[in-house]
């Protein structure tokens, strides 16, 4: 299986939708309802209010709207892969270590903000790692920004990503205040909107509430997804190790990629701070780019016979809590 994912095969990405399947079909077993707290913020029950009156009563097309948005989320974090030249040889390992990773914590949460927090961060992650060679950096930073407000109004803990664009253009291009200003401008847009709307619509702003605390993670994973946990942060390691050990090899906008890469998975432990009752839904914000990892792991390990073994324990291990949740 790895072996075809490694080749940059255009039918790669039909097995990635059939990996996806095998991987998310408990999902479609026990349809759940979209998941809706107190505590989450006035765009996203407006958001979720649409979604509802469009689906109706029937549960089945929010698992489905999982997986599309999954399979979209694996393609753009391949492609950033890909065209950063992240690798010697294209190849589709980072869409599979991405389903494959992702399924340790997506598949007991039903359809939440998360999701779509996730899904504004990858095409973040896609324009900050063309913050470099891009034709029209104007457009692309105020773009950046603006998936950036857009995510803090359905999450507010998403705030801590905000920080992104800056260290992007720290490492990518030469200072230039201006460039800091247009993507902070595109922060504030969302958010000027939204205000704007409730002020002319209610005369107050009640409804806009931030619910921000400092927390530490409530660690309430079973033993199962302890030891699932383990495991891919010991593949990770492992991709981390072969990608410092290769650095030097790289073109110095594959070294820029992996440097913004680190600094996102540095943001994505803080997001476990801010939001610490909710252990599932922050550890899967870190999936993105430990799957990057996870495929320099199976890309320069030179053992078949061990990447064969990472595959089926990750596998297996995926299997077993689809299973688990199937049938419990």
């Amino acid at each position: 299986m790895t072996g075809s994912f490694k080749r940059n095969n255009p039918s790669n990405h039909f097995f990635l939708i059939l990996y996806g399947l095998m991987l998310y079909w408990p999902i479609f077993m026990h349809p759940a309802p979209a998941l809706r707290g107190s505590d989450d913020t006035l765009l996203y029950h407006q958001l979720l209010d649409v979604l509802t009156w469009i689906f109706g009563k029937h549960l089945l097309e929010f698992p489905i709207l999982i997986f599309l948005l999954t399979y979209m989320q694996s393609l753009v974090l391949n492609h950033i892969a890909s065209t950063q030249r992240l690798f010697q040889r294209p190849n589709f390992l980072v869409g599979m270590c991405y389903w494959l990773f992702s399924a340790a914590f997506f598949l007991d949460q039903g359809f939440g903000p998360v999701v779509l927090i996730i899904t504004l961060m990858v095409w973040v992650l896609h324009q900050v790692n063309h913050f470099q060679t891009t034709q029209t950096p104007g457009r692309t930073l105020y773009n950046t920004g603006l998936l950036l407000g857009v995510a803090l109004l359905l999450d507010h803990t998403s705030f801590v990503f905000i920080f992104l664009p800056m260290i992007g253009l720290t490492i990518m291009r030469p200072f230039r205040l201006q460039e800091w200003f247009i993507a902070l401008l595109g922060v504030l847009t969302p958010i000027y909107l939204q205000v704007g709307g409730l002020f002319i619509q209610y005369g107050h702003l009640q409804q806009l509430e931030l619910d921000l605390k400092f927390d530490w993670p409530d660690w309430n994973l079973s033993l199962m997804e302890n030891m699932h946990l383990a495991l891919l942060m010991l593949v990770t390691l492992i991709g981390f190790f072969y990608v410092q050990s290769n650095r030097m090899k790289e073109l110095v906008q594959a070294r820029s990629s992996w440097s913004v890469l680190l600094a996102t998975g540095l943001l994505s432990m803080f997001f476990l701070l801010f939001d610490g009752e909710q252990t599932h839904r922050s550890l899967s914000v870190l999936m993105p780019v430990m799957a990057f990892f996870g495929a320099a792991a199976f890309y320069y390990v030179d053992r078949g016979w061990f990447r064969t073994l990472m595959h089926l324990a990750l596998l297996g291990m995926a299997m077993a809590q689809g299973f688990f949740f199937a049938f419990r």
